[in-house]
């Protein structure tokens, strides 16, 4: 017969106590990730972004967006780098278009009709608001417009005709004989201020 009945079950309950906890921080170490399992998402990453699989992955790795020193805030300039990407076209080359356009000025209007920071003109806007475009006047989406007309016409025609189609129309560059224009030239010595290398 048990003397102290009372010490028998916390003995019982202490040593049941200590087996659960055995028991979890096993499950825990035997499934715990291997160094493969961690290295492949890292491999994944690196491969996606270009940077060494041990380099400490850190938003300058991953974001090669720098704002330039424009009348445009960095979120702006963010986005239109992101589209500019999507659509091919150098973002310093669209920078360079907005300055010699219009001074980054959104609410332009020429005396040709042509509206906003990228100066579209008119005779583009019917089919432009069809692709989505509901303002010429914002600067995101006067970006968007840009490229819809001289993306296209970027990887066809060299950096000089594209930007003579997007002035003269592809008609016009092609009676000056894509060669260049005193616009393209001027937005490509802009935009090599920006940092860009043809």
């Amino acid at each position: 017969m048990l003397q102290n009945p009372n010490k028998f079950i916390k003995l019982v309950l202490l040593f049941g106590i200590l087996g659960l906890l055995f028991i979890e921080v096993t499950f825990h170490c035997l499934n715990a990730p291997n160094k493969q399992d961690i290295a492949e998402p890292e491999q994944q990453v690196a491969d996606v972004y270009g940077v060494s699989p041990t380099a400490e992955i850190t938003l300058v790795n991953i974001d090669p967006f720098t704002p330039l020193d424009i009348p445009l805030g960095a979120n702006v300039q963010r986005e239109i780098f992101y589209l500019c990407k999507d659509a091919g076209v150098p973002f310093e080359v669209i920078m360079g278009l907005a300055y010699t356009e219009s001074h980054f000025q959104p609410d332009v209007i020429s005396r040709t009709r042509d509206h906003g920071m990228m100066q579209i003109n008119e005779c583009n806007h019917r089919w432009l608001r069809d692709k989505g475009i509901t303002d010429f006047y914002d600067p995101v989406q006067s970006v968007q417009a840009a490229l819809l007309i001289l993306g296209p016409l970027w990887e066809k025609n060299g950096p000089h005709g594209a930007l003579m189609a997007y002035q003269y129309g592809e008609a016009g560059a092609r009676a000056k004989g894509w060669v260049s224009s005193p616009h393209s030239r001027q937005v490509l010595t802009q935009a090599s201020e920006y940092g860009y290398a043809a």
